[in-house]
């Protein structure tokens, strides 16, 4: 748990304590999921999402610096979809912030579209989110 909490320390201010992550580990509509180099067994990203019922929410998704730019997102997303697929959901939502154009790109280029706006969602510091929608999954 340690090498996820450094990664969400350094990739997010207002970054999850270690007990979110670990009640995440006790949700049984929780799927959490860690990317590890093959040599060193080190971990290099992480994912957490929900299936509830017939939709799925991306809650966070995190690569190390050094191995950003490399797929391992789009890699962990399509894990995603294939299995929202599997679970019969019709559509995966996610928030994301608007400054983080990379990741906007990244959803966009896999198919998500924004569909809303909440306002003030985000602190440290204070943004709305984007909400973006993958229609269709199954």
């Amino acid at each position: 748990m340690a090498a996820i909490v450094a990664i969400e320390n350094d990739q997010f201010s207002n970054p999850w304590k270690e007990e979110h992550f670990v009640r995440e580990l006790d949700n049984r509509l929780a799927h959490f999921f860690v990317c590890e180099e093959c040599a060193g067994r080190r971990v290099v990203a992480y994912m957490i999402f929900w299936l509830v019922d017939t939709w799925a929410e991306l809650h966070t998704i995190a690569v190390v610096r050094e191995y950003q730019r490399r797929g391992i997102a789009a890699r962990m997303l399509h894990f995603l979809i294939e299995c929202a697929r599997g679970f019969h959901c019709q559509r995966i939502f996610l928030d994301v912030r608007p400054s983080n154009r990379g990741a906007i790109r990244l959803y966009e280029q896999m198919g998500f579209r924004r569909w809303q706006v909440r306002k003030d969602y985000y602190q440290k510091p204070a943004e709305d989110a984007l909400v973006y929608v993958l229609e269709a999954v199954s």
